[in-house]
């Protein structure tokens, strides 16, 4: 036999046994969560890559229901959490420090009739400003925060084809606490559809949040979760089951509790030119413990 057939049989032993190795390790078939879901374009991520996600996400799952109640688990928070879809064109709309938010292909926006939505300012509107300054200005965008904006702030959200008003998100609206329920800020607005929908306002998400997604589609939605872990993945579960998958997210460096996601409604992923990995958000079943 020559040395280069021997070195032939050695490397596909090898190559043979890793794969073994890999699946008794995890000990589930690579398709498991394979289960009837949205039509995601694949195209642009290879089989073997999607695999290898598919293969991960039964650990991924195992780390994320481990997560309790009473404890501090930010580290299998962090570590298991990995976006589902890919965004070839992904970049950072804002500041690059706080304020600014990951988008997926932003250039794609639908420039007719379009309505932007940011729920938190804090005086940093960055990210409001370039979000307009990409589609030319051509969508709404409304701004509420809980504290009225200085007037500079006001002027220069007017300047950017926008409105800005001080109120409270709540699960339901209370007029006379100055406390509104998104989807009646929708309906007022007129508007039947939100292109993005960026949301900082915190803690507040825990209970305003789905609701509202419940009733109304966004394409993309930018949202920073505040609080335990076991409240990171009880929301990002919920987000998940009503068609949304995660493609980014950034921990907030000066606030361990506090987490950047990014989510895109499965029905807007051929707009924006995003492709599946694997989805298993969804499936995590959050412990109540």
């Amino acid at each position: 036999m020559t040395r280069s057939l021997t070195t032939l049989l050695a490397l596909i032993l090898t190559a043979t046994t890793v794969v073994y190795i890999v699946h008794q390790k995890y000990d589930r078939p690579l398709n498991l969560l394979s289960l009837c879901e949205e039509s995601i374009p694949e195209e642009s991520t290879d089989s073997w890559t999607r695999e290898y996600y598919a293969m991960q996400a039964a650990s991924r799952i195992r780390g994320l229901e481990s997560i309790r109640k009473t404890t501090k688990d930010y580290l299998n928070l962090y570590n298991a959490i990995v976006p589902e879809v890919f965004c070839r064109n992904l970049v950072r709309v804002g500041s690059v420090l706080d304020g600014g938010k990951w988008v997926c292909n932003p250039t794609a926006m639908l420039r007719k009739n379009c309505s932007i939505y940011s729920l938190g300012l804090h005086e940093e509107i960055s990210f409001d400003h370039d979000i307009q300054e990409i589609n030319n200005f051509s969508c709404r965008i409304y701004g509420y925060d809980m504290v009225k904006q200085s007037p500079a702030t006001v002027q220069r959200y007017h300047a950017i084809n926008g409105e800005v008003e001080a109120l409270k998100i709540g699960p339901r609206t209370n007029a006379s606490a100055n406390m509104y329920f998104i989807g009646d800020l929708v309906s007022r607005n007129n508007d039947k559809h939100v292109e993005f929908l960026k949301i900082d306002i915190e803690g507040a998400e825990h209970n305003s949040l789905i609701p509202f997604l419940e009733i109304c589609k966004v394409c993309q939605l930018f949202v920073e979760i505040h609080g335990a872990p076991l409240k990171h993945v009880t929301l990002l579960q919920q987000i998940a089951r009503l068609d949304y998958a995660l493609f980014s997210y950034e921990v907030n460096g000066g606030c361990q509790e506090c987490c950047e996601y990014s989510f895109i409604h499965y029905s807007c992923m051929s707009q924006y030119g995003v492709t599946k990995l694997h989805l298993y958000l969804k499936f995590v079943n959050a412990s109540t413990s």
